[in-house]
């Protein structure tokens, strides 16, 4: 049994629940009636200040309008869509969930969840799913100003839990945010599915 395991951080999107970025980055070209390229060309510039709370959807939706010189529709209905075609995709990934619940009712780890979010899906996610609800805490890429995969995202997280690299184990969906953590010396899992996912753990924890 691994003694020197104290934490299991989780990647939420992918992961836990669906990535939608994608389809939510579709729908709104389509409502707007440009293609999804076009779309990417006027904002990707400052869509990076969304997740780390300097920038508001709403804000990011309005800059969006005003580049591609559009009027309507307006940022609100954009916002109003993204929320939407989030909550119609949104579902929590029940073998995963059962997988953290086992790891949470063993009382020797705590299971904490470190994301990058939008400050109005982080708001939608605690009135609506409660899925931060689920974790002993969460690293919130909008709230802490900092996101995956920058290195002091990482430093913070190990800072705020007062963690050694070597006491946590990182899991995620996204090879280039295993990196950092990999750098830092924690143990990570690349997720592809719930029985691949548990068993790395299970060979993390047992050796």
């Amino acid at each position: 049994m691994n003694s020197k395991i104290k934490y299991i951080l989780l990647d939420l999107g992918g992961v836990l629940v669906p990535e939608t970025m994608l389809i939510i980055n579709k729908q709104i070209s389509e409502l707007l009636g440009i293609n999804f390229e076009e779309l990417k060309k006027a904002n990707l510039d400052i869509y990076s200040l969304v997740p780390i709370g300097k920038m508001t959807l709403l804000e990011f939706y309005t800059k969006t309008l005003e580049r591609l010189n559009l009027k309507k529709p307006s940022p609100q209905e954009l916002l109003s869509k993204h929320i939407d075609v989030y909550e119609k995709n949104f579902k929590i990934f029940k073998e995963v969930l059962e997988i953290i619940r086992g790891l949470m009712n063993l009382k020797k780890y705590e299971v904490v969840s470190f994301t990058n979010t939008e400050k109005e899906i982080v708001e939608f996610n605690k009135a609506k799913n409660r899925v931060f609800n689920l974790f002993d805490k969460n690293y919130i890429s909008c709230e802490i100003g900092l996101m995956k995969p920058d290195i002091k995202a990482y430093e913070f997280v190990l800072r705020d839990l007062d963690a050694q690299p070597s006491e946590v184990i990182f899991i995620d969906d996204k090879i280039e945010n295993l990196k950092p953590a990999k750098q830092l010396g924690m143990d990570t899992i690349l997720y592809k599915n719930p029985t691949q996912l548990k068993r790395d753990l299970d060979t993390l924890l047992n050796r």
